[in-house]
């Protein structure tokens, strides 16, 4: 391949930026055409809106062809600050534009060879489909995702569709969630590519917050109990990760009845790595909790990281951290009369061999001192600063021994 000369890469001073946005965003030289294009939507703002119509819109097709995966990505970039500049300034003309000329760019791109340029894509989807209007975000959003899910040949766009609709269940509405987003989830949950069903289990959040009480009750959560129970450890450590994002959404009489049920039994998980992911998430997830919820055993899990029923410590240095960090939150959600139930982590923390675990405690000494009030705050204090304890490990230059 021929190097560019050094006149080919100067650039014309006697261009505007407009112009030279326009020539050099279709150069010859890769880079030339990566800095304009990352100019496009600045320069759509200074220009205006009629400018971008005569002179920026019409390449943005050429541009969406280019060779270089960087180029295309940079445009991907740019369409959504224009899209939202184009709806601005142009009123139902700009809308037009987003309607047929920004949305099917980015449908193009959606199909694009380059993974890193589907994400980008499908991120510009979801932004833009905030400025469509509600009674067509059906047949200009909707469908592009629904024919992704439907793409048999690529598990990759099945993966990316199952992103989307949950990210755009908010956009979309309970009457299209109902209609055609979680029959597609649900048929999706069973699908034979397991990276499909792991992507089911991360991306159903959303769409129960949308859905309403009776259809996540009937249609997602049963897919959701089947993917916990899936024969790859990959699927039932997915829905472990979405535990927490599903208890904000759900109600206490679903929490309780389901999702609880289903902690329960990934905590006891045949897979260690099933195991860990739970436990990782017991935290956050008391804190999403109603404090009737909060049972002994789930607080007992939770204290096992740092320390179990026999007294040892927990050799997973990983889980005595995450325990460290979420103690408060757990302190807060389980108030001073149960502090009896997590004062033998507490004391197991403060006195850890590590030193990460003993100063992610120590930096939240004066938080649990506020929640546990005047008493148990001169017990927990006290039990933290003594000898090698927590406090000890926050002090300027003076970690205690590891």
């Amino acid at each position: 391949m021929m190097q560019p000369t050094y006149d080919a890469l100067v650039i014309d001073d006697d261009l505007n930026p407009l112009q030279r946005v326009v020539q050099y965003s279709c150069s010859s030289i890769p880079l030339q055409r990566l800095v304009h294009v990352r100019m496009m939507s600045e320069t759509a703002r200074a220009y205006g809106f009629e400018d971008s119509c005569e002179h920026l819109f019409p390449i943005l097709a050429d541009i969406a062809e280019d060779e270089e995966m960087v180029v295309r990505q940079a445009l991907l970039d740019q369409l959504q600050d224009m899209a939202n500049f184009a709806v601005e300034a142009g009123q139902q003309e700009g809308y037009d534009h987003l309607l047929n000329t920004f949305l099917p760019l980015v449908r193009q791109l959606l199909m694009d060879d380059s993974h890193k340029v589907r994400e980008c894509a499908g991120d510009a989807l979801a932004k833009m489909a905030r400025l469509v209007h509600a009674s067509e975000l059906g047949q200009y959003v909707l469908t592009i995702v629904l024919q992704m899910g439907h793409d048999d040949e690529s598990e990759q766009n099945r993966i990316l569709a199952l992103k989307l609709l949950n990210e755009l269940a908010t956009v979309l509405g309970p009457d299209l969630c109902k209609q055609f987003v979680i029959p597609e989830l649900v048929c999706l949950a069973e699908d034979v590519d397991l990276r499909v069903r792991k992507a089911a289990a991360m991306n159903v959040a959303s769409i129960c917050g949308v859905s309403g009480e009776v259809e996540t009750r009937e249609r997602l959560l049963p897919a959701y109990v089947r993917l916990s129970q899936d024969d790859q450890y990959w699927v039932r450590k997915a829905c472990a990760d979405s535990l927490v994002d599903l208890s904000k959404v759900l109600s206490n009489e679903l929490r309780t009845g389901v999702l609880l049920t289903v902690f329960e039994q990934l905590v006891r998980d045949e897979s260690r790595s099933v195991n860990k992911a739970v436990l990782e998430k017991v935290g956050p997830l008391i804190a999403t909790l109603e404090a009737a919820e909060l049972s002994e055993s789930m607080v007992a899990h939770f204290t096992n990281m740092a320390v179990d029923e026999e007294g040892m410590p927990n050799t997973d240095m990983d889980l005595r951290r995450k325990c460290a960090f979420n103690l408060p939150a757990v302190v807060l959600k389980c108030g001073q009369m149960r502090w009896h139930e997590l004062r033998r982590a507490f004391q197991q923390l403060a006195r850890d061999p590590e030193l990460l675990v003993r100063r992610t405690l120590a930096f939240s000494l004066h938080e649990l001192a506020r929640v546990l009030g005047t008493k148990p705050k001169a017990t927990a204090a006290g039990e933290a600063s003594g000898g090698e304890g927590a406090a000890a490990a926050a002090a300027p230059g003076g970690a205690a021994p590891a």
